[in-house]
């Protein structure tokens, strides 16, 4: 098991950080490990989201906790499990950390 941690600074608030990171479909666009989710619609914790990651291996994606500063997630594929949280809080400047 292994721990990270980053952050980062966007010039947004975090309403709308929380609403891109909150579309799963999008999460592709910007992370490019994931080559596709399928999203039917909606976003609710604990419910899957088939995805496809590099180099094309299949699994699932789920949100674990949504609330209004934090975003918790889940994804596994054969071979791999990661699970990670997202938190959202103003930041001196007026951008958002991540």
């Amino acid at each position: 098991m292994s721990t990270q941690q980053a952050t980062r600074i966007i010039d947004e608030t975090s309403a709308r950080v929380r609403d891109i990171l909150l579309d799963a479909a999008r999460l592709p666009a910007w992370n490019s490990a994931f080559l596709s989710i399928e999203d039917p619609g909606g976003t609710a914790a604990d419910r899957e989201f088939a995805i496809v990651v590099r180099p094309g291996l299949c699994g699932t994606w789920r949100y674990t906790m949504i609330e209004d500063e934090r975003i918790g997630t889940a994804w596994n594929v054969p071979g791999f499990a990661d699970t990670g949280s997202w938190q959202l809080r103003p930041h001196s400047t007026g951008r958002t950390p991540r």
